[in-house]
């Protein structure tokens, strides 16, 4: 596998090669072969497929209920994300009505999934920037919305919650309790967080002008999510092909200028608060109801179907189909893979020391991409 690598470096004359087919960042399961001149890059070649799952020939042949523990496995940090993209795709194909009361638990469990995966990015941040207290800082709170979620579904990081027709079970009065306490805490110490991030005058000059992504590449790539918000474009899925009930609750898409690091840094640290928002419209407006609709002719169903959400990452899709009540087909695009791809470009041009930090940056789930 080396020598087949190295050879396609060969065309290169004058520069040196650098190859480094283990180089894992913070335990990114991610190799990656670097061509340099001097200590710049002038070519970069990602590998991947240390960690696949294959969720998508797993699931064939599976019925519908029972392939939801699986479709979990598509995104580690924020397992509701496929969760929902799965069943939103057939309840709008098989036109199952969901209750209000299940689409704002939806909203709720979602937008705490988005919180604990950017805090955990920011741990991620931390670390290659070697800030020791705020990585604490990060963990301690993302134990906080770990917590919340394990109250709520029963497992902190593959919750098998969302059903299709609704979810699984009721808010109990505990979550409800210890929902209270701590958003009472959570703005506060985050706002400490943004204090350790974007008022740290070394932090900000380590991350201005790093690993610029531009536009172009990035629309070439079709890149989503926080990293194209970073290059100050306005979109997201849960504004454009609103779902849920995103469109009865007020909330702001922040962007950044230049799609640099920092960039990607601000909005990101921007998401959290309009999440942490989102949640705190959702649970009060919450009403009271029935959690799912049952479906009973759910093992005839039969049909393609495909659905997107704005998931942590960007935006997640799937395409399923399905003949009496089983998977034939699964198919995700998932928006690591790109973000992977765009991280390859926008690291042209910079030092070697600064690939761990540029490929932080751009907050690549494994698991999407070895899919």
């Amino acid at each position: 596998m080396e020598n087949r690598k190295i050879k396609d470096y060969e065309e290169i004359e004058g520069y040196d090669i650098y190859i480094e087919p283990q180089f894992r960042p913070f335990g990114f399961p991610v190799g990656l072969y670097i061509a340099l001149k001097d200590d710049v890059i002038i070519n970069i070649k990602p590998e991947f497929g240390y960690l696949t799952t294959g969720v998508e020939k797993v699931v064939e042949g599976m019925e519908i209920d029972k392939a939801i523990p699986f479709i979990d496995r598509v995104d580690s940090s924020s397992a509701i994300s496929p969760e929902l993209t799965y069943c939103i795709g057939l309840e709008k194909t098989f036109k199952i009505d969901v209750p209000l009361r299940a689409k704002f638990i939806r909203t709720v469990l979602c937008e705490l999934s988005r919180i604990s995966s950017h805090l955990l990015w920011l741990t991620r941040l931390a670390n290659v920037l070697g800030i020791n207290n705020a990585l604490h800082y990060c963990l301690r709170e993302r134990e906080e919305v770990l917590h919340l979620i394990e109250l709520a579904t029963g497992s902190r990081l593959t919750p098998n919650f969302i059903r299709v027709g609704g979810v699984a079970s009721n808010l109990s009065p505990r979550f409800i309790e210890e929902f209270r306490k701590f958003f009472r805490s959570f703005r506060k110490n985050f706002n400490m967080l943004k204090t350790f991030f974007l008022e740290n005058e070394l932090v900000v000059n380590r991350l201005n002008n790093l690993g610029v992504l531009i536009e172009e590449d990035a629309k070439n790539l079709a890149v989503t999510g926080p990293n194209l918000r970073a290059l100050g474009i306005k979109k997201d899925v849960r504004i454009d092909d609103t779902y849920g009930i995103y469109d009865e609750i007020s909330f702001k898409i922040p962007v950044g200028e230049k799609g640099d690091s920092l960039d990607r840094c601000i909005v990101r640290m921007g998401e959290i608060e309009q999440s942490t928002s989102i949640v705190s419209q959702a649970f009060y407006k919450m009403p009271e109801g029935e959690i799912r609709t049952y479906t009973e002719d759910i093992n005839q169903f039969s049909g393609n179907t495909r659905s997107h959400i704005e998931c942590p990452h960007g935006e997640l899709g799937m395409e399923i189909s399905i003949d009496e009540g089983k998977i034939t087909k699964l198919r995700t695009k998932s928006p690591s893979y790109n973000n992977l791809l765009a991280f390859s470009r926008a690291v042209l041009g910079e030092s070697v020391e600064d690939v761990e930090v540029i490929l932080t940056s751009f907050d690549i789930c494994v698991c999407e991409v070895d899919k």
